[in-house]
């Protein structure tokens, strides 16, 4: 190495080194200048504009290094200068290796401000910073690795070798950890599209609860009843889940009976009242009303009907003001409700019961205690 930088003073006067001084000079100028006009140039677009992406692209901009700056000018200006083609490969490929790096730095900046914005524009702030900073640090893992690879293989290192290493070493943990994995991607799926979020009342299976935490490994939703359930979100996933904060309207089916003594003429009046209650009730609209089942003991109308707001307690009201109706106006038009009640009828028996009752036998003499010798 000493052998090569004495040629490179050896074939090179000091005027050289001047002019190559010069350009480095200038070069970092030019650098600086740029780096300068594009973010107040930037910074100026972006305050008339409502996205953040320009924000981030004056971030990125604003984080180049000044001292990158510098070492990329003189490398610059020393490729200027007479020396030997191994000297001349060192400085190219140092060259190659601040470039890299510099790129990485904005790469890395651009990651941070990208996942910031998208915690700023959730309102669950404290909720998904831990599911955010896990994506923050695991790109800029990878992005991080891929400049280290590519520094070593500018370097002429032969990077093939340790690419299939780390390839071999990452499958045994990850089928040791498998589990834990599956979890922690079923996580960040979850995060990322969004099949619920934290507040939203999910149906899954027979359970039901509102979404309270969307953890690494699990999520937890405290039950209509109290308690707290945790589902292991890659089980979550593969669940049906229904969501009801999607939901605009709530539809309801509710099944009525009516006693089946009712008189034949009066069943069409069941489905004047059921409009007329609902014509009072502002907060729902009738869908459907029909006389769908003759039971056993009842007639079966089966009434369809929207509530307006997918809010349970307004489900609720309506319910309950449909209820109401129903007993007070058909108790006024005289139909009556079923209650449950049993009627058994004896046939063939009456005779019988008849004649013991009237000539009852006479005892039996030789059943203890009838003896007529007393």
């Amino acid at each position: 190495m000493i052998k090569h930088l004495h040629n490179l003073f050896e074939h090179n006067t000091w005027q050289h080194f001047l002019v190559s001084g010069f350009i480095a000079l200038a070069l970092f100028v030019t650098l600086f200048g740029v780096r300068t006009f594009i973010s107040r140039r930037l910074a100026k677009i972006a305050e008339h504009t409502a996205t953040k992406w320009d924000d981030v692209l004056v971030d990125v901009f604003s984080s180049t290094r000044t001292d990158m700056l510098i070492l990329l000018s003189v490398l610059g200006g020393i490729q200027t200068l007479e020396m030997s083609a191994v000297l001349r490969m060192i400085t190219t490929r140092l060259l190659l290796v601040t470039l890299i790096v510099q790129c990485g730095m904005w790469a890395n900046r651009f990651i941070r401000d990208v996942i910031l914005m998208h915690i700023e524009r959730d309102s669950r702030k404290g909720q998904v910073r831990t599911n955010y900073n896990i994506i923050n640090y695991a790109l800029r893992l990878v992005m991080w690795s891929l400049v280290v690879l590519l520094v070593l293989s500018n370097m002429g290192v032969n990077v093939t070798t340790l690419i299939a290493s780390l390839g071999i070493g990452g499958v045994a943990v990850a089928l040791a950890v498998q589990n834990i994995l599956g979890d922690l991607f079923a996580s960040l799926s979850i995060m990322l599209d969004k099949p619920f979020e934290v507040g939203d009342t999910l149906t899954v299976g027979d359970l039901t609860g509102t979404v309270k935490n969307i953890g690494l490994k699990t999520t937890r939703l405290t039950s209509i009843t109290g308690e707290e359930l945790v589902f292991a979100n890659s089980d979550l996933l593969k669940s049906r889940i229904h969501n009801y904060k999607k939901m605009q309207e709530r539809r309801i089916v509710y099944i009525v009976g009516i006693d089946a003594n009712t008189p034949m003429k009066k069943l069409p009046r069941v489905n004047e009242i059921v409009r007329e209650i609902f014509d009072g009730i502002g907060n729902a609209r009738l869908d459907r009303v029909h006389f769908s089942n003759i039971g056993q003991y009842t007639f079966d109308y089966e009434i369809a009907y929207y509530v307006k707001n997918a809010d349970y307690n307004l489900y609720m009201d309506v319910q309950q003001a449909l209820n109401l109706g129903l007993v007070k106006k058909l108790g006024e038009a005289g139909i009556g409700l079923p209650f449950p009640t049993q009627t058994l009828q004896i046939r063939g028996l009456g005779k019988e019961l008849l004649n013991a009752t009237q000539h009852p036998e006479a005892p039996d003499p030789d059943t203890p205690g009838n003896d007529k010798s007393r």
